[in-house]
């Protein structure tokens, strides 16, 4: 595999964007087209088809349908009983992803470098059209942050740690390939269906949570006056005039 077409190291790229780094976000980039370069100048026919005709094909890669593939494009295929591809209901779906990932971001404190990683990390697995069950290592992290991060006190965060553990733990996606018929048969039972997107409904309630943490804390805050952000000047704590000083 070409080392450009994976799409966990440009997601992961996208994290020092959004941390205002532009330096690494250009070296980052300098990197991503040396790699293309390297690969037109030693196996030229074969990097030109691949960025010309197989780049968007993502059944080279394994049957979309299959419950191993827990990315949005395999779960709403699973729903609809045919491979959606890149079409409308895909496109929504991103959209929406998209959205409520920038929501989450947005919910987290600058200082929460974890935290941000792991929003651009599960939204690059949801929007890739091939996300095997193995590539969601970012779970366990998710975990940890879950339980001892910064907003483990929040409500819901338990819940989340609860629903992921089980998830993972009893290997949804996993056991779901002993019964679906075939990984190339798309349709199957609802039920099935339905399990087939633990991951994908796990990371839209996981963005959901976030972004429902910020607003609360706004409107609580405002409802008591009091400005939701810290000041940028905070006015000094006056000395009393019959103060000593040293």
């Amino acid at each position: 595999m070409l080392p450009a077409s994976n799409s966990r190291p440009r997601s992961a790229a996208s994290t020092f964007l959004l941390r205002r780094r532009p330096a690494t976000v250009g070296w980052s980039a300098v990197a991503f087209a040396a790699t293309i370069g390297l690969s037109f100048a030693l196996i030229g026919n074969q990097s030109r088809d691949y960025f010309t005709n197989l780049i968007g094909d993502a059944t080279r890669i394994g049957p979309v349908g299959s419950v191993a593939n827990q990315s949005l494009r395999g779960a709403l295929s699973r729903l609809a009983g045919y491979d959606v591809g890149t079409g409308p209901a895909w496109l929504v779906g991103v959209s929406v992803a998209v959205v409520l990932a920038v929501l989450a971001w947005r919910a987290l404190a600058a200082s929460d470098a974890l935290g941000a990683l792991l929003v651009v990390q599960f939204l690059g697995l949801v929007v890739s059209p091939i996300s095997w069950a193995h590539h969601w290592v970012w779970v366990t992290p998710l975990l940890i942050w879950l339980s001892y991060g910064p907003l483990r006190h929040r409500r819901g965060a338990r819940a989340l740690v609860w629903y992921w553990f089980a998830a993972t733990a009893l290997g949804v996606p996993w056991a779901s390939t002993l019964v679906q018929p075939s990984v190339w048969d798309i349709s199957r039972p609802g039920v099935l269906a339905w399990l087939g997107a633990v991951n994908v409904i796990g990371v839209a309630a996981l963005f959901v949570w976030l972004g429902a943490t910020r607003w609360s804390g706004v409107l609580s805050l405002r409802r008591f006056g009091r400005s939701p952000e810290p000041a940028l000047h905070p006015v000094p704590l006056a000395r009393p005039r019959n103060a000593s000083t040293v």
